[in-house]
């Protein structure tokens, strides 16, 4: 077996048997990575949650899968240990990597409480020698926070390993008088680690035993520019008394004492003043730290203001900010509590007297205050400033006469001061699903534990707490006065029921009082979610108050345009409100409001009474219009970008299309409809589908009205598509034939060309070719009728793919050319695709296999473009039996399994079982005959399974009777019995699970809709 060898120390660097291997995906190297540093199996969700962190679990499950496909072409599948739910490394195949090494070799001496010796020593050496360059440099995930700090955790880490190495390299060889060596292992020490002073020590006395004392002092001086550059601080004591040794000629200066394991980080100067101590360690917040300290460090930003709403920890990150950053101010830092205050005219008072300053009372105070700041060069953090910004000008006239100071501001409000620097606080770091290993690592996660311990020291979590701990944080969106808030009722409530209170504050409208304290040592109007949103209510004017109410009616944020309409408020307005931290504006120009604030703001509009129903039904009008404003454009050259649009607005479609189904609101569902059932089908949410038009049904009360009649039928109509596309034959005739009926009494011909459309389609599944002729081609006549673009190519596309061998005058080749050229016409590149892969299999079937595998890697190409599911699944199954025909059963495999897995994923129950019917082919080929009849047994079995996928099995399954081993028949194959169709469906799953390795028992099963016309 070849030998595998990564190099991390570096940019990543891959050989198998001294062969560079090329991985083109970064996600996959960072997998691989991930994997050899940890030594750990890991479980699939966790991997998927560090790679794809702002992707929901089946996408990032899915893209999981991709990324070990891309591993096994590279030829790295024998090193990896893949279970259904987890993925780790074969512990006995041959594996090497200068990490490990690194730490293997350490590990044997750096545990050790002696210095190194001759055992040691050759380890020592390796390990350093190892080290060329930082682990991993240059790599980085840009769209993977999650792994990039672990690559900075792992960066960090070994630098100080790599640190500690050296240090006792220094003192080992220096100890044997081998100056010269112990000289260069020091040089590479500061490299590391160019602000330890220990390091500079221990280099200044090595070159003065190595008679090299003009080196030394020039050492000191190169110590004192960088701690003066870097920290604005002088050597210590220890460094400058062993420069006057060196200095005054004095032998054998007297060597410091080493310690042993050096820290990366120099103390800090204490110069902080009236800073308030804080009764429990800081948690989190590493990477606002980092950003805020950039910030601060520049001579440009001298007015910094941390926003945020109420109660997301802006001054506690100000008091950690001070506290990391005391040596950067000779003159002190001072920290201004500004809450108690109640009027502007004070804020003068307010930091005169935290700086010990008194006025003299025969002139004005703020000249006074200024005159004193002037020379200074000092840090003051002043907090809580929303409330006072009528005097934030004070701040510009300090800032102009006093250049050597600086501002550090919370604010819930920005102060709208030319030099003011931004810089928004959002909630803490927490999972993005509830089945996450490690969660303690999330900071979030790290304060609940953190104030639930405090409170009750004898709780012990369970992994259902766990999850409920992982969910109530991702509820409270990493607030972290919610979560402290949250994390109080340990002591009488289970992390379960906690979480239960919580979901109800959305789902059942409970109000906000459940997140609350009676703790006497916190401010009063910190000690409920409800005090701090209070705060902020009373600092907003009438308009404001009344725009504010009216934004909860929205649902994950909207468009300016949108917000303006429904809430009619002015853009100043809303800027307003961004300003106070009650908004956020994204980098799309899209406006959004904390969850826990919009519940908040829902409550103050529901006590306004009237007002309420006036602004739902502005928004319900605004987005139903939004979708028939589309409707057309759905279909033409801009498909992409306006499915795009819906989808980023679907939060708010599913609440206007809720309030139009409730009020039966006819005319706004008929205007909704077309739009919203298209992008379910193009997004493949069948389920959705079901759900969202089973409910509209109940809105229609009079069928005697032809408007709610004909409502109605196009309702059946798409309800009928989606059963269809699950492979519910049975319930999509019974629902498109109402629909039929209903659309005929009123001879509506534009909706009957739908209706008959699908009608043929299901026909054409079942294998009811004659039907299906007759369907489509009154469908096409209607739709050339109605001079119906789109529906002509759509029809002639679906009439040449399920009847093409029984429509005796047309040629099916000729009737796709047209659809083709129709869709091309319109732009319509979903129409485009579906076209090139009906020609493509149309070629497949006449034996052109390159002309199909063209034509349908075009098809391919298109559909991932458009972001359609099963369009794409369809393209990859057909390229799947061109490749299968051409003996290529790895690529015709490959293209059957990703089939499978979107398939299964939508729940399109007919695409995933020829899907399967595919890989049965491959694995008989490749001599898996049992597992293959195994599998060609269920797909025949399932009710799901259409007839061209039942002919394809059936022919399978009789060529493979002359394969199997002697005393192995195949049973004879009639129609399925009723106990046999329920065996199939129960083992559709498992079956799915042990070809794919995954767990699709999180799929859940498509529910019964809780009303239908009545079917008797």
């Amino acid at each position: 077996m070849p030998h595998l060898a990564l190099f991390l120390f570096g940019p990543p660097r891959i050989e198998l048997d001294g062969r560079p291997v090329k991985i083109n995906r970064h996600k996959a190297t960072a997998l691989l990575t991930y994997l050899v540093v940890s030594g750990k199996t890991h479980s699939r969700n966790t991997l998927a949650a560090l790679l794809w962190p702002e992707t929901d679990q089946r996408r990032a499950r899915s893209a999981l899968r991709r990324v070990l496909v891309t591993l096994h072409r590279a030829e790295l599948g024998p090193w990896l240990e893949v279970e259904r739910e987890t993925i780790g490394l074969n512990q006995d195949a041959p594996l090497w990597s200068d990490v490990t090494q690194f730490r293997r070799c350490l590990g044997q001496c750096l545990a050790a409480q002696h210095e190194a010796d001759t055992v040691c020593l050759p380890l020592l050496a390796e390990a350093v020698s190892l080290y060329n360059t930082d682990f991993m440099s240059g790599f980085s995930l840009r769209d993977s926070p999650n792994f990039d700090d672990w690559q900075l955790f792992q960066t960090e880490s070994l630098r100080h390993d790599l640190s500690s190495a050296l240090a006792r390299l220094v003192r080992y060889h220096g100890g044997l008088g081998e100056f010269e060596r112990a000289i260069a292992y020091a040089q590479r020490w500061l490299k590391v680690d160019p602000l330890y002073e220990a390091a500079h020590r221990h280099l200044m006395q090595l070159y003065t035993w190595s008679n090299q004392r003009t080196a030394a002092l020039r050492q000191y001086e190169a110590c004192r520019q960088i701690l003066k550059e870097e920290l604005g601080v002088q050597p210590s004591i220890e460094t400058q008394t062993l420069y006057q040794r060196i200095h005054q000629n004095q032998e054998n200066p007297i060597e410091p004492q080493p310690q042993p394991s050096p820290p990366l980080t120099p103390r800090r100067s204490a110069r902080l003043h009236n800073f308030p101590a804080q009764p429990t360690p800081f948690i989190g917040r590493q990477q606002e730290l980092s950003e805020i300290a950039d910030r601060l460090e520049n001579p440009d930003c001298r007015l910094l203001t941390l926003t945020g709403p109420g109660g997301m920890g802006k001054t506690r990150l100000a008091i950690q900010t001070a506290v990391e950053h005391s040596a950067a101010f000779p003159d002190g830092l001072y920290f201004v509590p500004l809450a108690p205050i109640s009027s502007p005219d004070f804020v003068v008072a307010a930091i005169a007297d935290q700086l010990n300053f008194s006025f003299d009372g025969q002139e004005d105070a703020q000249p006074q205050l200024i005159n004193y700041l002037r020379p200074k060069k000092l840090l003051l953090v002043l907090d809580n400033f929303e409330h006072l910004i009528k005097r934030a000008e004070l701040l510009a006239d300090i800032l102009t006469e006093a250049p050597g100071l600086k501002i550090l501001v919370t604010s819930q409000e920005r102060l709208n001061l030319h030099g003011e620097w931004i810089y928004d606080i959002k909630g803490m770091h927490f999972p993005k699903d509830d089945h996450v290993e490690h969660i303690e690592s999330y900071s979030a996660v790290a304060l609940f534990l953190q104030r639930a311990h405090r409170i009750n020291s004898s709780l012990t979590l369970t992994e259902q707490d766990k999850r409920d701990i992982a969910r109530i944080c991702r509820l409270l969106e990493g607030i972290p006065l919610a979560i402290e808030l949250a994390a109080a009722w340990v002591r009488v409530l289970s992390c379960r029921e906690i979480t239960i209170e919580i979901e109800q504050m959305y789902t059942a409208h409970k109000n906000l009082d459940f997140l609350a304290t009676s703790l006497r040592d916190v401010p009063s109007r910190h000690r409920t979610l409800r005090g701090v949103f209070e705060h902020s209510w009373q600092l907003l004017s009438a308009e404001e108050k009344r725009a504010f109410c009216r934004l909860s009616v929205f649902r994950g944020g909207g468009q300016r345009d949108a917000i303006e309409w429904v809430t009619e408020a002015r853009l100043m307005l809303i800027t307003t409100l961004v300003d106070k931290s009650l908004l956020t504006r994204n980098a799309f120009g899209r406006y959004e409001m904390h969850e826990l604030l919009r519940q908040y703001a829902a409550e103050k509009l529901n006590d306004v009474g009237q007002e309420e129903q006036v602004v739902q039904d502005r928004h319900g009008a605004y987005y139903t219009t939004f979708l028939r404003q589309r409707e057309t454009r759905l279909k033409g050259i801009d498909q992409k970008e306006i499915l795009g649009e819906i989808a980023r607005e679907i939060e708010n479609i599913r609440a206007a299309w809720h309030w139009a189904v409730t009020r039966g609101k006819i005319k706004e569902i008929s205007h909704a409809l077309e739009s919203l059932g298209y992008f379910y089908a193009m997004y493949s949410w069948f389920q959705e589908g079901v759900e969202a038009f089973g409910r509209a049904t109940e809105a229609v009360t009079d069928i005697s009205n032809p408007d709610q009649k004909s409502l109605l039928g196009r309702i059946l109509t798409y309800l009928g598509w989606f059963f269809l596309r699950q492979g519910l034959y049975e319930q999509a005739r019974y629902l498109l034939w109402q629909s039929l009926e209903l659309l005929q009494e009123l001879n509506d011909r534009k909706n009957l060309a739908v209706a008959l459309n699908y009608l043929g389609i299901l026909a054409g599944e079942v294998g009811n070719s004659a039907e299906a002729n007759r369907f489509l081609q009154e469908s096409l006549d209607l739709y050339r009728e109605t001079h119906n673009q789109w529906g002509i190519a759509w029809t002639l596309s679906h009439l040449a793919y399920h009847t093409g061998s029984s429509l005796h005058q047309h040629d099916a080749e000729a009737l796709l050319t047209e659809s083709l050229s129709i869709y091309k016409a319109i732009g319509n590149k979903q129409g485009i695709a579906v076209a090139l892969n009906n020609l493509g299999y149309n070629a497949y079937l006449k034996r052109d296999y390159a002309t199909g595998q063209k034509l349908l890697q075009e098809s391919l190409t298109l559909r991932r473009e458009v972001g359609f599911p099963r369009g794409i699944a369809v393209s990859l199954n057909n390229l799947g039996h061109v490749y299968e025909a051409l003996g290529n059963y790895q690529t015709s495999q490959t293209c059957y399994r990703e089939s499978l897995d979107i398939a299964t994923d939508i729940r399109a129950l007919p695409l995933a079982l020829s899907a399967l019917g595919g890989i049965a082919v491959c694995l008989a080929h490749e001599g898996n005959e049992e597992q293959a009849v195994d599998i060609l047994t269920l797909v025949l079995h399932h009710p799901a399974s259409n007839k061209e996928t039942l002919d394809r099995a059936f022919q399978a399954v009789h060529q493979l009777a002359a394969q199997l081993p002697s005393g192995r028949t195949i049973p004879e194959f009639t129609t399925p019995t009723s106990a046999q169709m329920e065996n199939a469906a129960a083992r559709f799953n498992t079956m799915v699970a042990e070809i794919l390795g995954i767990n699709t028992n999180t799929h859940h099963p498509i529910p019964e809709p809780s009303r239908w016309p009545d079917q008797n």
